[in-house]
């Protein structure tokens, strides 16, 4: 049995350019019909509640019926929250999040739930880290900077999962840095090479735990209504 796992910095439905791109980026994920779908920077309404209309079409238009949800900060212009978000195709349980960091008025969560695929019970996790150290300057590494303080209490947390384990994660970091290294020593990258910011660099990742064979799907995309791309992997479920 194979299962398909997307993750993506979805940056409020806006574009680069902060226009409105949600219909597109509903095409995309259409097309890609995820088993398990990790948002970052996904934008909702909190006088609804859970909902907005976006996550609403998500849900329904991809028949994925499981979901989770943890706010990471509130937009005050837009009145609007923005988090993490966790859909799947069967139900979910064992919801949780753990605050990692926080900068300025922004809570960095790791978002964590369980869901059977298949015969397999395992645990989807998702994280968006800071971009302290730059990205584009991987030797300037200090050790008291936002990332590298989350990514270890994200392993921290991490390490407490008994079960399989995948992680959709925005780590603003490239392959070329400490961080991808700390994360890379507990868990499987899919792919290193592919694009996945406006900018050509690799800062998005689908992770998993060696006992759970995974391999990256290519998307070729030559452009993104978000201000980063989606990676797609294929998880290889036993049965």
């Amino acid at each position: 049995m194979r299962a398909q796992v997307v993750t993506w910095n979805v940056h409020s439905w806006l574009d680069s350019s902060f226009r409105l791109r949600f219909s597109e980026m509903l095409h995309i994920l259409s097309g890609l019909r995820p088993d398990v779908l990790c948002l970052q920077e996904a934008r909702w309404d909190p006088s609804r509640g859970v909902y907005s209309p976006e996550i609403a079409r998500l849900r329904s238009d991809l028949e994925l019926d499981g979901y989770a949800m943890c706010t990471t900060h509130l937009s005050p212009l837009r009145r609007q929250a923005v988090g993490h978000l966790i859909l799947t195709r069967p139900s979910l349980c064992n919801i949780q999040h753990f605050d990692i960091g926080r900068a300025f008025h922004i809570r960095r969560r790791l978002l964590l739930a369980d869901v059977k695929l298949g015969s397999v019970e395992m645990t989807i996790a998702t994280a968006h880290l800071s971009p302290l150290p730059w990205p584009a300057t991987p030797g300037w590494h200090w050790e008291w900077l936002p990332r590298p303080r989350e990514t270890r209490r994200m392993l921290k947390a991490l390490a407490e999962v008994e079960k399989p384990l995948a992680l959709a994660v925005d780590l603003n970091a490239t392959p070329q840095t400490e961080d991808f290294a700390r994360v890379s020593e507990m868990l499987a990258p899919c792919s290193t090479t592919q694009m996945s910011h406006v900018s050509g660099m690799c800062l998005d990742y689908v992770f998993t735990s060696r006992d759970l064979p995974a391999s990256h799907r290519p998307l070729n995309l030559t452009s993104s209504p978000s201000d980063h791309y989606p990676i797609a992997a294929t998880l290889k479920l036993p049965g």
